[in-house]
């Protein structure tokens, strides 16, 4: 690991050099060579801004994975430069945490190496990434709610996971101004979301 480009980094993305350094540590695992951010390029906003929250999500991997390591045999290219590339746009928290399981997991199983779940956790506002994670904790298994709401009540959140079909919805009655309506997890929707739950979440 160069010196020279940790400084860089730290200067450009004014993050702690711990956190440069742990992230810069696992890319180098991952890919098996140092990570060539241009120094030139740093003073780009858009690209500094990007480097600034992909090295956020490597180190919030690199914690979720307690000291182990990922085999990067085990994870295809066309899957980890997708992610690495995408996850440049994810400064909420909770985002970054979902982006970082992703990598953890993909590393430990096949089947979360979908690029699916990429262009899906792509398309996830902050509200719909929560809305998704409260419902890992709703219930037994999958999450089921039964509830009686507003009609204009349904959140924008819930519609839009409907639509990349991670929810499905049961037979909805209208009574009185009030509808009974069952929400739950697709079966796509469960595997998505063991997929991105932060591992001390899911624990």
């Amino acid at each position: 690991m160069d010196a020279a480009q940790v400084a860089a980094i730290v200067a450009a993305t004014r993050l702690a050099e711990p956190v440069v350094k742990t992230g810069l540590k696992l890319f180098e695992s991952l890919f098996g060579e140092s990570c060539r951010v241009f120094g030139d390029l740093l003073a780009d906003q858009i690209y500094s801004w990007q480097w600034h929250n992909r090295i956020q999500i490597l180190d919030r991997a690199a914690k979720q994975l307690e000291g182990k390591t990922i085999d990067p045999t085990t994870m295809p290219a066309g899957f980890l430069i997708p992610l690495l590339d995408a996850c440049g746009n994810a400064e909420d928290e909770i985002l970054q945490e979902m982006w970082a399981s992703l990598l953890v997991e993909a590393g430990d199983r096949r089947d979360a190496q979908s690029p699916m779940f990429i262009r899906i956790l792509k398309d996830l506002s902050p509200d719909d990434a929560r809305y998704l994670l409260g419902c890992g904790k709703n219930s037994v298994h999958p999450y089921l709610e039964s509830r009686r709401v507003q009609l204009n009540s349904i959140t924008e959140s819930e519609v839009r996971l409907r639509t990349l079909g991670l929810l499905s919805g049961g037979h909805s009655t209208l009574k009185s101004r009030h509808m009974t309506k069952s929400t739950y997890l697709s079966e796509f929707g469960q595997l998505f979301l063991r997929s991105v739950t932060p591992r001390s979440s899911a624990k």
